[in-house]
């Protein structure tokens, strides 16, 4: 039966990759099954139209058009205050945060309240961020503190992977003073220190996910393989195993040790950030190798891929836990602004880590009374909570096929 009336349906198929393979293998298959229900179906591929400017791609030249500034590294990121780029740049983002925030699904009893079906009680609040302690995460939560009424708690979600003690604690361990791994990595000193910069009005419940080796065995066979899926590298399966845990919203309470689980349905996540403020390490290899042109076609090649590379991934690991993902640095006006400014204007890769990779997003962090986590030099997920070490073998590399994803998909 037809069950369109007035003519037949049509089918568009909006691919992440432009190319034939994925209409050979992917909208082909799906067609057929739909032929029986619909007795005339129209099918063709449409492609995507960006709703963005492409990347400004003029280079610094002459010395006097640069927008280098001096800076001194002791100090922290360049002294942009003044700037309306970045005053410009904070409204943007600031409206960003807004729009996924005043939508939020509510939880019925704002205080803290039992609940037998989660581990430890359950936090109350309306929002959750996941929040390393880096530039990315700060930002987005001091934003979202000016946007949210001051009597709501929010949720900064912090996930370590526990790590074998060194050799010179392990007789504190026999003797009992020291248990279990240790879950002091980059990541979670960092959110520690950085959480001091936020606003003392408000109530932060920074929730401390450790996780166990026998924990992350245990998810990947039974959870998170098959989200991760169809991608398949030792990187996706580290980065999916961490938003996968740290999503979960189990752990305990930095200023209580008490266990709790977040009751938040929507998570505000960095992603975004790095890929188009030249954050990650081969941002600043590329720039090494090859200087401004090098750096703009790799963030050029990172937008791009953004959508087939991270965000299916990234968002199926965190609705596993019946939460949203949302993105503001991914919101179509911080991605306009952004991909308008000339690539010297927002970072300066001849300044240390720490101050020229982000340039901008740090003197944002500056003007909402930040300067630490503005200065902070912080490591990819895979680093910094250090579950490459608890996922990975020795002699992997991130773009390697992850042999323990291929062994559980066989099954």
């Amino acid at each position: 039966m037809n069950m369109f009336e007035g003519g037949p349906a049509v089918v568009s198929c909006h691919p992440w990759l432009q190319n034939g393979n994925v209409y050979q293998k992917t909208f082909l298959p799906l067609l057929g099954e739909m032929k029986p229900v619909f007795s005339v179906v129209t099918a063709r591929i449409a492609s995507l139209k960006t709703a963005f400017p492409q990347l400004n791609t003029v280079l610094p030249s002459k010395k006097g058009e640069e927008l280098v500034m001096s800076c001194d590294a002791t100090r922290g990121p360049p002294d942009l205050e003044g700037s309306k780029m970045v005053h410009t740049f904070l409204s943007v983002l600031k409206q960003a945060i807004e729009r996924r925030v005043l939508n939020l699904p509510l939880v019925d009893n704002p205080a803290i309240k039992e609940d037998s079906s989660k581990a430890g009680r359950v936090t109350g609040s309306n929002l959750g961020i996941l929040f390393s302690g880096g530039v990315d995460s700060v930002v987005m939560a001091a934003l979202a503190d000016l946007c949210l009424p001051r009597g709501e708690s929010i949720d900064l979600i912090n996930v370590a992977f526990g790590q074998n003690r060194r050799k010179e604690v392990k007789s504190r361990m026999e003797s009992g003073a020291l248990e279990g791994p240790d879950y002091d990595v980059p990541d979670r000193l960092l959110s520690l220190s950085s959480v001091k910069e936020l606003n003392p009005a408000r109530q932060w419940n920074l929730i401390l996910v450790d996780v166990t080796a026998e924990e992350v065995d245990r998810a990947r066979r039974d959870s998170f393989s098959h989200l991760v899926h169809p991608l398949y590298t030792v990187l996706d399966d580290s980065i999916g195993c961490a938003l996968w845990f740290a999503a979960k919203g189990t752990g305990r309470m930095a200023h209580s040790g008490e266990m709790v689980t977040s009751s938040a349905k929507a998570l505000l996540v960095g992603i975004g950030a790095d890929e188009q403020l030249a954050g990650y390490s081969r941002h600043r290899q590329k720039f090494k190798n090859g200087g401004w042109p090098n750096l703009l076609a790799e963030i050029d090649f990172d937008i791009k891929r953004i959508s087939s590379r991270n965000l299916g991934r990234d968002d199926r690991c965190i609705a596993d836990h019946s939460r949203e993902a949302r993105f503001p640095y991914l919101d179509e006006d911080v991605v306009s602004f952004l991909q308008q400014l000339r690539i010297d204007a927002k970072v300066d890769l001849s300044q240390p880590r720490g101050v020229g990779e982000k340039r901008i997003l740090r003197e944002v962090a500056v003007l909402l009374n930040c300067p630490s986590a503005g200065a902070a030099h912080k490591q990819a997920i895979q680093f910094g909570s250090r579950v490459a070490k608890v996922t990975g073998l020795p002699g992997e590399q991130a773009s390697d096929v992850c042999r323990r994803l291929d062994k559980l998909a066989d099954k």
